[in-house]
């Protein structure tokens, strides 16, 4: 009769050891996703609802069409409302932070508070923001990129916004980094050859008497 060894219980600290780098990982992960993505979550539907005097102060965003569809509905206003002229910053200490003014824009988006949802008021909305890409008030889409060279025993150094303090997280390996340098810098000895074989025309000393007379 075949008796099956009995599989050793990997100790707590052996677990550890292994899924350690992931559980370091999801420290920050987790921190980033409860106090950042989140609360951006919860901002951008609010930036992209309707505003009315209900609790919650603004319209949902998924609702039921006739119980049967939902309907995904953005209001983009909100973010129209950024280039309207009499909401300058300088002038009037709106929340057009760019300050930006065109008439022509200014005009449509008094009529486009007058419009029902509908062609027409997509009309006026499609006008604006052509207005909007031709005089580019914003850098739209704009992202800063930043990037950096390494050296391939440099672990850890990719660049990223979040972290100020890269140089503490940096992994070297340092017996990589000694076999590099042995092989991209072998000592050259010739030039010491040519130095003792190169013929001078003075004799020693001869500086030291000139400098005496």
């Amino acid at each position: 009769m075949t008796q099956l060894a009995a599989t050793p219980k990997r100790s707590l600290t052996a677990r550890l050891r292994k899924h350690g780098r992931a559980l370091v990982a999801a420290v920050p992960l987790g921190w980033l996703l409860l106090f950042f993505l989140v609360p951006f979550a919860i901002v951008l539907k609010i930036s992209v609802a309707e505003a009315i005097l209900a609790m919650p102060p603004y319209t949902p965003l998924i609702q039921w069409v006739d119980g049967q569809f939902l309907q995904l509905k953005l209001d983009i206003e909100n973010y129209l409302f950024l280039f309207f002229g009499p909401n300058s910053k300088a002038r009037f200490q709106g929340e057009n932070t760019s300050n930006y003014d065109n008439p022509e824009y200014d005009q449509r988006y008094r009529r486009l508070q007058l419009l029902d949802d509908g062609p027409a008021k997509q009309k006026v909305i499609d006008e604006m923001v052509d207005l909007l890409r031709e005089d580019a008030p914003w850098s739209f889409g704009y992202f800063p990129y930043a990037g950096g060279a390494y050296q391939q025993w440099v672990g850890n150094a990719k660049y990223g916004v979040f972290t100020n303090d890269r140089a503490l997280y940096y992994k070297v390996d340092a017996p990589l980094r000694v076999r590099k340098q042995a092989e991209w810098n072998p000592p050259r000895y010739w030039p010491l050859a040519l130095l003792v074989c190169t013929p001078t025309n003075r004799r020693p000393g001869a500086n030291l008497n000139n400098a005496i007379a």
